[in-house]
């Protein structure tokens, strides 16, 4: 009798002190749980604000070279490392115009900017937004507020044939171009080689002129379109190094006559386009 008694009461301290170590437990785990919901998401947020204003330093490189950097990543539709370049380059030289003049582009409102009304254009071969800013808005910087305005993402991927809107009311339709004569034949073999020459002795303009020449005859190839090309690039690249070191130099009628020099090689060439109309710009204050 004693014996079954004692077995049933050690059962049911057994049983009373497992439940209470389940309590225990289960209220440990829901205040931990608590302060996960109250503390974690809290720290989370923290976080993400804080990674959200974090930027690398600046590259230590001058301003104009920012500036360059952040008109290349506009022209790919890296809005935002643009304006950290544009912040960058105002932080080298506070009263850079240029700087100024495109980051205002990236946070003025476009149709508050530009206006309401405006009118549709077809894209022709060789052009681009900066192109028809210069053109209809007096500024290639404004090639990135056309770019907002007609919700284009990535301004250097625009086409020919792509339909652009542009604020305003359409100009009166443009005389016809004259027609050219007839090209006279010429030997490209012959260009061919002296280009080559020209590009040993390091004379990329004369290299340029012969193998355009070349390209433009009858007797053109594929060959010959590759290599002007490459000598195309690293002309542009050359004038593009001097007229930035002009600039710096005080000498801005040099930097515009390379800038010019440029467009007159690559028509469509946006860093050339918004580099003139800056320096147009600063010519008249």
């Amino acid at each position: 009798m004693l014996s079954a008694l004692f077995s049933k009461s050690t059962r049911l301290f057994s049983i009373s002190w497992a439940a209470k170590l389940f309590l225990g437990f289960a209220i440990v785990a829901w205040l931990s749980g608590c302060q996960w919901l109250t503390l974690g998401k809290g720290d989370t947020v923290k976080e993400t604000d804080a990674s959200a204003v974090e930027r690398p330093p600046c590259p230590t490189v001058s301003a104009p070279e920012h500036e360059k950097g952040a008109l290349l990543l506009l022209g790919q539709g890296e809005n935002d490392k643009a304006k950290w370049r544009l912040q960058c380059a105002l932080q080298k030289a506070p009263d850079s115009d240029r700087a100024q003049l495109v980051l205002e582009q990236l946070e003025v409102d476009p149709v508050e900017s530009l206006g309401s009304e405006y009118f549709w254009y077809t894209l022709q071969d060789n052009e681009t937004l900066s192109i028809l800013a210069e053109r209809y808005l007096g500024s290639g910087y404004k090639f990135v507020v056309l770019a907002r305005y007609n919700d284009i993402a990535v301004p250097d991927a625009v086409t020919a044939g792509q339909r652009i809107k542009i604020p305003g009311t359409p100009p009166a339709a443009p005389p016809p171009p004259p027609r050219e004569g007839p090209s006279e034949e010429v030997d490209a073999a012959k260009l061919l080689e002296e280009a080559r020459e020209a590009r040993v002795q390091g004379d990329l303009e004369k290299a340029y002129a012969l193998l355009s020449q070349a390209g433009s005859s009858a007797q053109s190839n594929e060959g010959i379109k590759q290599e002007l090309a490459e000598v195309e690039a690293a002309l542009i690249d050359k004038y593009s190094t001097e007229a930035y070191q002009a600039e710096v130099q005080g000498n801005k009628d040099r930097a515009i006559l390379l800038w010019k020099r440029m467009l007159e090689i690559r028509p469509d060439y946006i860093e050339a386009n918004v580099n003139l109309s800056r320096l147009a710009g600063s010519s008249e204050q």
